[in-house]
């Protein structure tokens, strides 16, 4: 396979493109070259006549488009299409010819080529090759956008699946449409997905934190507090639970993420603690009213 299978090498402006015109007529080649460069003047185009060249200038894969007649001694311009997708499956590739008909066009396209342009009607190539290079950058940029993304939410998927913390996203009626592995303490992240979260929560909260959900949907703004869920087996946990919103691309809040942490160790210790300290202070009260 060639070093170079998409665009990204390929220079900014296109004035510096470099075809790979695949032409046995001299005559052609060099009018055809005329016409490009009356719009794009210092473009860059290597003409091939022989398959052999052309098959090298392939395994290199250095230009960012083909123009190619359909009609050529050696082999046909089919042939010389399917050898383009298999080195260069991403480069365009335009048949500029006289003698293809609509119905070997329509198989051309079908078989992967972005255009075609006949001979008695050139003035058209300047565009097509410039419609031709930005259609595949778009495509290029597409693919990385979603490269990206995928990128990024396998990087979510690691976070989220290999952290402590309980991890939710809600729909904008408080029911669950994703839980993280430490959820597992209410149950299968399979069998909460759709299950409303406030169900979890001590009566005595729930209200208070429905309403802190309900504040978040409607201003889109993020909410701080503790409260207490009750386990399946009745046993009841202190959390620190964050909110915040999920937009779409119009800004609008789309559902709820809630990140909560465990501190039922943590309050348990300081409510010891306080309890330490007020006996203390009831014992050093003794001791002064019996002095």
């Amino acid at each position: 396979m060639s070093p170079r299978q998409g665009l990204s090498a390929c220079p900014t402006n296109l004035l510096q493109m470099h075809v790979l015109h695949l032409e046995d007529s001299p005559r052609d080649a060099e009018l055809i070259s005329e016409l490009i460069r009356a719009d794009l003047p210092e473009i860059r185009i290597t003409r091939v006549d022989k398959r052999r060249d052309y098959e090298a200038a392939l395994q290199r894969c250095d230009f960012d488009l083909i123009v190619s007649d359909f009609v050529l001694p050696e082999f046909t311009g089919l042939a010389a299409l399917d050898l383009a997708r298999h080195h260069c499956p991403k480069i365009p590739f335009i048949f500029l010819s006289g003698h293809i008909g609509e119905e070997r066009a329509v198989e051309a396209l079908r078989s992967g080529a972005t255009d075609y342009i006949l001979k008695d009607r050139p003035a058209r190539l300047p565009n097509a090759v410039k419609n031709a290079i930005n259609q595949a950058r778009a495509e290029e940029q597409r693919v990385r956008t979603e490269e990206a993304l995928r990128e990024s939410k396998e990087r979510y998927r690691q976070i989220t699946e290999n952290v402590a913390d309980l991890i939710a996203v809600l729909d904008l009626d408080g029911r669950r449409v994703y839980t993280n592995p430490a959820y597992r303490i209410l149950g299968t992240p399979e069998s909460l997905i759709g299950t409303d979260t406030f169900a979890s929560i001590h009566p005595a909260d729930r209200e208070r934190i429905r309403g802190l959900f309900q504040d978040t949907v409607r201003t889109g703004r993020g909410n701080r507090a503790e409260f207490q869920v009750v386990l399946p087996d009745g046993s009841i946990r202190h959390v620190d639970s964050q909110s915040g919103a999920i937009r779409d691309a119009a800004g609008n809040v789309t559902n709820v993420l809630v990140i909560s942490r465990d501190i039922t160790e943590k309050k348990q210790a300081s409510e010891a603690r306080e309890r330490q300290h007020a006996f203390l202070r009831r014992v050093i009260d003794l001791d002064r009213n019996y002095i």
